[in-house]
């Protein structure tokens, strides 16, 4: 009985103290999120030089017994360099786990975040897109990492985060599917449009597509002419699009110039050259004949005016390969044989 007494006392002591240190871990933990992210702020993010953190906020934090934590019902607001908004991100859950220490793989999942102007009455990061708000539906994404070294592991998340928002793909294995909202208007009238994506991997890249049959819709908002073909590229292109879109416009606006200055000189073909010839200098010859390719599938030109723009969007390709100047390309363009008029 004594026996069984004192090891009921201790079996109670030790549960109470457990009970207790959980306590005062979980509301360390708590206390000390905000330090963390401030060390993330001051330690990883000036690093790449692009990102702020300018508050956060969190309902809930959830800890796991597999070395792991989640937080519920959160809030941060995060400045970004090129933006004079910043990006308010809220979210149902966000969880990262580890597998494997001190060397192992960090797993990170989430659930309904949503990524919004921090000025409610401006859209997402600029005014030209348009894009009230994103919603990321679920998320899981992760990596190599060590506790070893968490300013390294943190970097390399935040590199292949930056990669997959920027570029498009990130070599991470990472699954997205969500909802990107833009706002429109005819006349007084507003209405919105919505774009679903997710990603796709392939030979060890993982890529944002675009639902072919959303972009049927809001494509033609933002350029116009656009080409089976064209919708095909940006589905599987989308965060190239809009400097594609740009290149686009640079090349008939330059052609146009020309024009308007009383040279006489085959505006059509000088626009498929410059352009070709821009697209390259951007995104080099493989990628840029992949653009120009594109563009002919399903266009409303003949047989012999898409073999006439394929040919002359070759030269420009050649062109930027060579190293000419674009002030020379025009003189160059009316002397080449190569040039189908």
């Amino acid at each position: 009985m004594g026996f069984r007494r004192n090891f009921l006392s201790f079996l109670g002591v030790f549960t109470a103290l457990a009970v207790v240190g959980t306590i005062i871990f979980y509301n360390y933990f708590l206390s000390g999120l905000r330090e963390r992210l401030r060390h993330l702020q001051n330690e990883i993010l000036p690093w790449e030089g692009d990102l702020q953190v300018q508050g956060f906020r969190l309902e809930e934090l959830d800890l796991h017994r597999t070395f792991g934590f989640g937080l519920v019902g959160f809030q941060c607001d995060v400045g970004v360099s090129e933006s004079d908004r910043p990006v308010r991100i809220t979210g149902q859950y966000l969880g990262w786990r580890w597998r494997g220490l001190p060397d192992g793989r960090l797993e990170t999942m989430a659930r309904n975040l949503r990524l919004a102007s921090g000025s409610p009455a401006k859209p997402l990061l600029n005014d030209r897109y348009r894009m009230r708000h994103i919603e990321v539906h679920s998320m899981e994404y992760e990596t190599h990492a060590s506790v070893l070294d968490l300013k390294d592991s943190l970097r390399r998340v935040y590199h292949d985060f930056k990669a997959i928002f920027q570029r498009g793909e990130s070599t991470a294995p990472m699954h997205l599917t969500g909802t990107m909202y833009f706002e429109f208007k005819i006349g007084e009238r507003a209405f919105q449009l919505q774009q679903r994506f997710g990603t796709r991997t392939s030979d060890g890249i993982s890529r944002i597509v675009l639902n072919r049959e959303d972009l049927e819709h809001v494509g033609p908002k933002f350029a116009d002419r656009l080409s089976r073909g064209d919708l095909d590229l940006v589905a599987n292109h989308p965060l190239k699009a809009p400097r594609l879109f740009e290149i686009q416009r640079q090349a008939e606006e330059k052609s146009r110039a020309v024009r308007w200055s009383g040279i006489d000189f085959p505006e059509d073909a000088y626009r498929h050259v410059l352009w070709s010839y821009l697209l390259t200098l951007e995104y080099g010859a493989e990628f840029a004949q992949v653009v120009t390719n594109a563009h002919e599938i399903g266009s409303y030109n003949t047989a012999e005016e898409k073999a006439k723009d394929r040919q002359n969007n070759q030269v420009g390709i050649h062109y930027a390969q060579e190293g000419l100047r674009e002030d020379e390309l025009l003189a160059r363009m009316l002397s080449d044989p190569r040039v189908r008029r």
